[in-house]
């Protein structure tokens, strides 16, 4: 009897192997799970289940066609498929905006002397600096004025320009992906993905309180609008924006000057010098907007899509109140970073007479703004200088004749009368040398 059912017994064993060897295993490859079948039934079963097997997978930045195989023993062949498009073109009808023509000054070699005299006890406060005459554009004082370093924030000036440039400051933007391409620990204004705002409202949150979210935004919308190809990704579109920055750098004749995004954050390649960083302020000036904006002290931004803002400017001299605060200030521009240091372009105006001042990596940020105002008030105190005009005075000669004998009252003589200047103890301090300074690859960068 107990032998009749261990007869019974083997072939449900017998079917529950088959049927154990048949069953589909599980691959998981990158992240995606695909079904290998085992060969171990008949051709015409292995045929079946080879042809249901077949799964085509698909990713948002390539496209990814899966094919499986019937052998167990064989890995899935994946192959990738890229989309190719042809290079964007720049605008080939690009001009700048503003009027860089180096212009003589009256006086120009005594002005220079008696500014760099009263800066020198100052020049050891920043490794780098210039300050520039805007109505003329001569560089009166400097120090290191063509060395490559990172700008930091101050880089902003040159996303304004562009977008400004080419896009109407009304024209509504909305805030996408670029974002992501923006590094983690930058400053920020406080935008969303999804937020519609006017470029004038994001110009605000970039050069207010320096927001690199707002960069990011501004320069991946124009870079859509120029290049004509709304489909652009976010990360795309900043590489065209960059594009236009260069361009606009070389337009500007700048010698030491690359881009590398439109936020300033230290990377390789991303450099400017003190020069060259003072030549794309007084571009800058050259728009009213960015005039406008640069001399805000505060403003309350209400966006097109709802929110409301308020924006502080990062630049103390603009802010009243501050200790820094300098009365005759209309600007610029904050930027700070590990590798840049304490940074500031400034400019004034008084009784006509406007100066541009670059401060490059000061260890404090006290010293940024005391040598710029040392700047602003040394050039107001000696740009009127005129040159004295030479003036002579001829007596005239009277001859008398008397009965003993002629005589000369006096001889004919000339007087020059010349001016008097007033000059200080310090003696003159200039160094514009052309070395290049080391950039550190990365750091964090801040207004």
């Amino acid at each position: 009897m107990k032998t009749q059912h261990k007869y019974k017994i083997l072939p449900i064993l017998f079917i529950f192997l088959i049927i154990f060897s048949g069953c589909s295993t599980a691959e998981t490859t990158s992240g995606t799970t695909t079904a290998t079948i085992s060969t171990v039934l008949s051709s015409s079963t292995t045929t079946s289940a080879s042809s249901t097997a077949s799964t085509t997978t698909t990713s948002t930045t390539t496209v990814k066609s899966t094919v499986l195989q019937t052998n167990a023993k064989t890995k899935p062949k994946t192959t990738t498929t890229t989309v190719s498009r042809p290079p964007l073109t720049l605008p080939s009808d690009f001009s700048v905006s503003g009027d860089h023509t180096v212009k003589q000054i009256a006086g120009l070699d005594h002005i220079k002397k008696m500014i760099q005299q009263d800066l020198k006890k100052y020049s050891s406060d920043a490794k780098y600096f210039v300050v520039m005459d805007a109505d003329s554009n001569q560089v009166l004082d400097s120090k290191n004025k063509d060395y490559r370093v990172n700008p930091a924030s101050t880089t902003k000036l040159m996303t304004a320009c562009v977008a400004l440039h080419y896009v109407d400051p009304d024209t509504v933007f909305t805030v996408g992906s670029e974002l992501y391409s923006m590094n983690s620990n930058s400053s920020i204004c406080g935008l969303s993905v999804g937020n519609k705002a006017t470029l004038r409202d994001m110009l605000y949150g970039m050069l207010l309180p320096s927001g690199c979210d707002a960069a990011y935004a501004i320069a991946a919308n124009t870079a859509r609008i120029v290049s004509k190809d709304s489909s652009l990704t976010g990360s795309a579109a900043i590489q065209y924006f960059v594009r236009l920055m260069n361009q606009y750098a070389a337009g500007l004749g700048l010698q030491n000057t690359q881009f590398k995004n439109p936020s300033g954050y230290p990377v390789t390649g991303h450099y400017t010098s003190a020069y060259d960083l003072a030549v794309i302020a007084k571009e800058a000036l050259s728009y009213s907007l960015i005039r406008t904006v640069v001399g805000t002290s505060s403003k309350t931004v209400t966006i097109k899509s709802g929110r409301t803002f308020y924006f502080q400017n990062t630049n103390n001299l603009i802010r009243k109140g501050s200790n820094d605060y300098y009365a005759y200030a209309i600007g610029m521009k904050t930027g700070t970073s590990a590798s840049s240091g304490k940074c500031l372009v400034g400019a004034a105006k008084k009784d006509g007479h406007t100066v541009i001042t670059v401060v490059m990596d000061c260890d404090t940020y006290s010293q940024r703004y005391s040598l710029t105002k040392a700047m602003f008030n040394t050039y107001f105190k000696h740009i009127g200088y005129q040159p004295p005009t030479t003036t002579t005075t001829t007596t005239t000669t009277t001859t008398t004749t008397t009965t003993q004998k002629p005589t000369t009252t006096q001889k004919p003589t000339t007087q020059a009368t010349t001016g008097s200047t007033t000059t200080t103890a310090e003696s003159t301090a200039d160094s514009g040398t052309t070395q290049q300074a080391d950039i550190p690859q990365t750091a964090a960068a801040v207004g």
